[in-house]
């Protein structure tokens, strides 16, 4: 005996019965497949803030912030007013501090972690250049902190951006694959919601 059989010998009440259950799971279905897709569309727009755009914004946010250490140094070293020289001095103290930072937060979102080990030794060198500057500067010596800039300093600094350049680029194909991927899921569960 077919479907088609099998509904003709039913009563109105039992088709009625019989069509409210088949609607009720279907809606059922959609609402799984639903949440289901809402749920995997909340991870990756999570993974594309959390991670891959904020570490393109660190990583930017990093480069900033030793050009401005660049360009306090350079003003320390050719200031003639020691508290102008001073205050120079206190803001690239306190731009390292927001290098620091950021490259401590990179260092934890960031996947390569032998990208991370680089970054980290190439900022540890910059830091270790940079302190050898301020006591020259502190100490006087002009000649010296500019000569050590211009060397080591400018060496460090170009070392630090090639790899956060390297960073950016990945993060930015990382940010690109999750956006698609979270673009192709909405319509997706678009689609299968629409033809539920």
């Amino acid at each position: 005996m077919n479907l088609k059989e099998k509904l003709k010998n039913l009563t109105v009440g039992e088709k009625l019965k019989k069509s409210h259950l088949m609607l009720i799971g279907v809606v059922l279905v959609m609402c799984i497949v639903a949440l289901i897709g809402l749920t995997m569309l909340n991870f990756r727009i999570n993974f594309f803030y959390n991670e891959s755009y904020r570490n393109t914004e660190l990583q930017l946010e990093i480069r900033k912030d030793i050009q401005m250490i660049g360009k306090n140094v350079l003003w320390a070293i050719t200031s003639t007013d020691e508290s102008e020289r001073e205050a120079k001095i206190a803001v690239v103290e306190e731009y390292a501090v927001y290098v620091a930072d950021n490259a401590d937060e990179l260092s934890e979102n960031f996947s390569d972690t032998a990208k991370v080990s680089e970054l980290d030794a190439a900022i540890s060198k910059l830091r270790e250049t940079r302190a050898k500057i301020i006591e020259l500067l502190k100490s006087g010596d002009d000649a010296g902190a500019f000569e050590l800039f211009n060397g080591a300093y400018t060496e460090n600094t170009e070392e630090v951006q090639n790899i956060l350049i390297a960073i950016g680029e990945t993060s930015s194909e990382e940010a690109k694959s999750a956006y698609g991927f979270t673009m192709g899921m909405a319509i997706g569960v678009v689609v299968m919601v629409a033809f539920l």
